[in-house]
């Protein structure tokens, strides 16, 4: 049993640390990977901690396991050819509520400071293999990668992920994490200038990755940040006295020390520098070739197709998890992306609507309702962020979606009950 400060801080750092490491997997009948195994153990260790101190959350567990449930009889029930479908309601029943029950009680078992230290710790680590492997690719590094033995698998600046998107998006979560909360709770060093600079170098790790999706979501959380302050300007200062909003509401705070003027400058000064680099690279980001490949071969395609499979349910779905990859496996050669190996689809909303029913589409805007609060810059950033990031990836399919939508949950919760104290 864990019971002090430092053993919670220990485990939620090797958790945090090895999710990076899905190359590492234990066959036990089941083949599951190592991190899994991980969270499962961990999962128990807070659940029966819980049980003993009477903190147990109900609301949650019932919210994940119910509809865990409810999705794999969905699955289970479709008459439809599907691949790997045993893989998915293990995930959805055991993986993936213990990842979100962790992340929101993070906050009752550790300290601010503790969790801000693993977010940033873990990140630093994630950045330094990246950088060992595409700059000096040694073989005992190599090991861990996941793809290690595929040519040209350490060209890409990833370190230990498969992709050089999740690598990127998983990287932008510590990022905003680690300023969110910061910022949040007021918890700043000394000297800045190392944090600064440490930040600096993950923005450069994550422009390495040349993924787009993550300046994507920055982009849209700036967005959001300045509709929240007209919206807060006009109508919430209508109903709260000033000294109540300072008081309660730090994000309100926040805004009204920030213009609205200045967050579009560092928005279209963001763009400029941004699109700027875009051009001088040799391979750019983005390009109009690149859109023009997935609206006609790639995404565009497959939506079409996607569109046609849901209004053939009226607009239902539920043909099964693991239905999306022997569906799209005879599409071999006319959509890119998709076929034999791919699980998911490109959204993780349109695949959770196919797979599981409209059920499943509410299932994932139910525990994002659930993890946002406008009362924390934390609470806000990242569930748009995870959301944003589902719309163009397989989120779902990731146990650091639902830890960090966790996170954000349990934020709420902790934020209540600091009011109430």
């Amino acid at each position: 049993m864990i019971s002090s400060q430092r053993g919670w801080f220990y485990g939620y750092l090797i958790i945090f640390i090895f999710l990076s490491l899905s190359s590492i997997a234990i066959n036990a009948g089941i083949k599951m990977r190592l991190n899994q195994i991980l969270i499962l153990l961990l999962f128990a260790a807070v659940f029966i901690d819980d049980v003993i101190k009477k903190k147990i959350d109900i609301k949650s567990l019932a919210i994940l396991y119910l509809g865990g449930i409810i999705m794999s009889l969905i699955s289970l029930n479709s008459i439809y050819d599907k691949i790997g479908e045993i893989k998915f309601i293990i995930k959805y029943i055991l993986i993936f509520p213990a990842a979100f029950y962790l992340g929101a009680k993070a906050f009752e078992k550790l300290s601010i400071k503790n969790l801000i230290q693993i977010i940033e710790i873990t990140a630093f680590i994630y950045v330094f293999i990246a950088f060992i492997f595409y700059f000096y690719p040694l073989p005992i590094f190599t090991l861990l990668a996941t793809t290690a033995t595929d040519e040209g698998a350490l060209s890409t600046y990833r370190g230990t992920f498969s992709e050089t998107g999740w690598f990127a998006v998983v990287v932008g979560a510590f990022l905003l994490a680690s300023i969110s909360l910061r910022y949040d709770f007021k918890i700043w060093p000394k000297q800045k200038i190392w944090l600064n600079l440490f930040y600096i170098y993950l923005l450069y790790s994550m422009a390495m990755s040349k993924n787009k999706t993550v300046w994507i979501a920055f982009v849209v959380i700036g967005l959001c940040f300045i509709l929240y302050k007209i919206f807060a300007n006009l109508i919430l200062s209508n109903y709260y006295q000033p000294k109540h909003i300072q008081d309660n509401n730090p994000t309100l705070k926040f805004f009204s020390n920030i213009e609205v003027g200045k967050i579009v400058f560092m928005l279209v000064i963001f763009t400029i520098i941004f699109f700027t680099i875009n051009e001088f690279l040799e391979k750019p980001i983005v390009s109009w070739d690149m859109i023009e490949l997935k609206i006609e071969q790639e995404r565009g395609k497959a939506f079409v197709v996607i569109m046609e499979l849901l209004r053939q349910t009226n607009w239902i779905g539920g043909y099964g998890f693991g239905f999306v990859e022997s569906y799209f496996r005879h599409y071999s050669g006319e959509i890119l992306g998709l076929g034999e190996g791919v699980g998911m689809l490109f959204n993780s909303y349109l695949d959770s609507w196919v797979s599981a029913s409209i059920f499943g589409l509410m299932f994932h805007l139910t525990l994002l309702y659930i993890s946002f609060g406008l009362r924390q810059y934390f609470t806000m950033v990242i569930p748009i962020y995870f959301f944003v990031f589902a719309n163009f990836n397989p989120a779902t399919g990731s146990e650091y979606y639902y830890l960090f939508l966790g996170l954000s949950y349990g934020a709420i919760f902790y934020h209540k009950n600091s009011i109430n104290k």
